[in-house]
Protein backbone atom coordinates (compact mmCIF):
# COMPACT_ATOMS: atom_id res chain seq x y z
CA UNK A 1 0.00 0.00 0.00
CA UNK A 2 0.88 3.46 -0.75
CA UNK A 3 0.55 6.63 1.57
CA UNK A 4 1.84 10.18 1.01
CA UNK A 5 3.42 11.84 4.02
CA UNK A 6 1.18 14.67 3.68
CA UNK A 7 -1.90 12.16 3.91
CA UNK A 8 -0.11 10.59 7.13
CA UNK A 9 0.06 14.26 8.48
CA UNK A 10 -3.73 14.89 8.63
CA UNK A 11 -3.83 12.35 11.02
CA UNK A 12 -0.58 12.16 13.29
CA UNK A 13 1.63 15.46 14.31
CA UNK A 14 5.08 14.56 13.73
CA UNK A 15 7.83 17.09 12.81
CA UNK A 16 10.04 13.55 12.04
CA UNK A 17 11.32 13.19 8.80
CA UNK A 18 9.89 10.78 5.73
CA UNK A 19 13.02 8.76 6.28
CA UNK A 20 13.01 8.94 10.03
CA UNK A 21 8.63 7.92 10.07
CA UNK A 22 9.90 5.13 8.11
CA UNK A 23 12.60 3.65 10.47
CA UNK A 24 9.39 4.18 13.33
CA UNK A 25 6.64 2.32 10.75
CA UNK A 26 9.13 -0.27 10.04
CA UNK A 27 10.39 -0.95 14.07
CA UNK A 28 6.50 -1.35 14.99
CA UNK A 29 6.17 -3.73 12.06
CA UNK A 30 4.46 -2.24 9.25
CA UNK A 31 7.72 -2.63 6.96
CA UNK A 32 8.16 0.92 4.83
CA UNK A 33 9.95 -1.45 1.49
CA UNK A 34 10.66 1.62 0.03
CA UNK A 35 10.58 5.91 -0.13
CA UNK A 36 9.73 7.93 -3.22
CA UNK A 37 9.75 11.40 -3.77
CA UNK A 38 7.17 12.56 -6.30
CA UNK A 39 7.14 15.86 -7.75
CA UNK A 40 3.97 17.89 -8.28
CA UNK A 41 2.57 19.55 -11.22
CA UNK A 42 3.92 22.72 -11.80
CA UNK A 43 1.23 25.58 -10.61
CA UNK A 44 -0.79 22.58 -8.78
CA UNK A 45 -4.08 21.80 -10.46
CA UNK A 46 -5.44 25.07 -9.50
CA UNK A 47 -7.95 25.80 -12.69
CA UNK A 48 -8.32 22.19 -13.55
CA UNK A 49 -11.77 21.48 -14.49
CA UNK A 50 -13.37 17.80 -15.03
CA UNK A 51 -16.71 16.33 -16.31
Amino acid sequence: MKISYKWLQQYIQTDKTPEELSLILTNIGLEVESLEKVQGVPGGLEGLVIG
